[in-house]
């Protein structure tokens, strides 16, 4: 600190008269609420964004279920077209008869010529089966487990983190602070000075300076 003051005598400068010069800029109210909303999107950020990372993933999967289910299953949920098929009571038959004890809770027609019907089943230990079923023949194709599949897992960790209710509180306050990052983000980005729809609205691609925004 002494080796500044030496140096500022040096050059001719009066130490009281730079830190005067610089106060009225550097804690003007503009400024302090400035920095003040940075921090406080700064924060947010660092708190957010983790999970808005695991909330985007876990949207795709879902999004997307149709396509991923169709790679997943595929040996599950098609089948050769045939000429005819089995009345709907004959396939729900064909379950019952594979599981006796288990409770038939829904029942999906095939969705195209070559896709199997999906029938939905609750079994006597209480896990949920969606069972597949030839429509033609009435063949059993298999089933899959809707409690533990890429999709119901996806939908846990969206909903709650697999972690029960305190996940589901922390993905409502991370929304929460999602909404404090948008606001402060539009403060930040808003220009200071003169509003422009160049810049501002439209970004300036073919501009030499570095910012293509305002």
């Amino acid at each position: 600190m002494l080796i500044g003051v030496l140096a500022l005598a040096n050059t001719g400068m009066n130490p009281s008269n730079l830190a005067v010069n610089q106060s009225p800029a550097a804690l003007s109210p503009g400024n302090r609420f400035y920095r003040t909303v940075w921090r406080w999107h700064f924060y947010a950020g660092l708190f957010v964004i983790p999970f808005m990372v695991i909330l985007a993933a876990t949207s795709i999967i879902y999004l997307f279920k149709p396509q991923l289910d169709a790679a997943m299953y595929n040996n599950l949920m098609f089948v050769q077209p045939d000429l005819a098929t089995l009345s709907y009571v004959e396939q729900v038959q064909s379950v019952e008869s594979a599981y006796p004890t288990a409770v038939i809770t829904q029942v999906t027609p095939p969705a195209a010529a070559n896709r199997s019907s999906e029938v939905l089943l609750t079994t006597a230990d209480e896990r949920n089966l969606m069972v597949f079923v030839n429509p033609y023949s009435g063949e059993l194709l298999g089933d899959r487990d809707e409690d533990s599949n890429l999709q119901a897992i996806a939908r846990k960790i969206h909903g709650e983190l697999l972690i029960g209710k305190l996940g589901d509180y922390l993905v409502e306050l991370a929304a929460c602070w999602g909404l404090v990052l948008l606001i402060t983000g539009l403060y930040l980005w808003w220009p200071r000075q003169k509003f422009a729809v160049l810049g501002t609205l439209i970004p300036r691609l073919w501009s030499q300076n570095k910012r293509i925004f305002w």
